[in-house]
């Protein structure tokens, strides 16, 4: 996870619950979690304390993640949206439950990893895209359907069914998807000066 983007979005979350060795992401930064949720395992030999007002200890003898009690925490919060820094490196099982993490969970609007920001898009939703790379791909049950401007592939006409849309470039000047059916994953390249070195 690039810090600086980090730094830069996370004093407008309303609460900060960190999932085990996701914590230490805030060391340095002036920022406190409200909440440490985890087994611990990760921390194990590190100095955290000081970086959490609380913690939610499990055991280690469980069958969902650190990043699930997590969100699951978050969820008893009542929140309009909740974001999600980091969870994408290391283990692919662990990456896929997360994937799977934001499927399931409405809430998950934004998703924040070293290289990219995903947006979960569900109908109705509208995205202007900043220029670059953008990845597509659907979630859920089908059907899916949405309309896009400013692509060098457009989208309208793709079927999701058997498709997604892979390092599609968004124009100079911008682009914009709006969802008419289905829930969508969209990766847009962070825009984090750190990740780019």
């Amino acid at each position: 996870m690039a810090t600086g983007l980090l730094l830069a979005m996370l004093p407008q979350c309303g609460s900060i619950i960190a999932a085990d060795r996701g914590l230490l992401l805030l060391e340095g930064s002036g920022l406190t979690a409200d909440l440490l949720v985890g087994d611990l395992d990760s921390l194990q030999g590190t100095d955290w304390r000081h970086l959490t007002r609380e913690v939610l200890a499990l055991s280690t003898d469980k069958d969902l993640s650190d990043t699930d009690e997590a969100v699951h925490q978050a969820v008893l919060l009542h929140p309009s949206e909740i974001w999600l820094f980091g969870g994408s490196g290391g283990r692919m099982d662990h990456w896929l439950s997360n994937v799977r993490l934001v499927e399931r969970t409405p809430l998950v609007r934004q998703w924040f990893t070293s290289e990219d920001r995903i947006f979960r898009l569900q109908a109705g939703d509208h995205l202007h895209l900043m220029p670059g790379r953008a990845s597509f791909f659907p979630l859920g049950r089908a059907p899916w359907r949405l309309r896009s401007s400013g692509l060098s592939w457009p989208l309208d006409l793709v079927d999701f069914e058997v498709w997604h849309s892979l390092s599609n470039s968004v124009a100079e000047t911008g682009g914009d998807l709006w969802i008419e059916s289905g829930v969508f994953l969209c990766f847009q390249a962070s825009f984090d000066e750190e990740s780019k070195a």
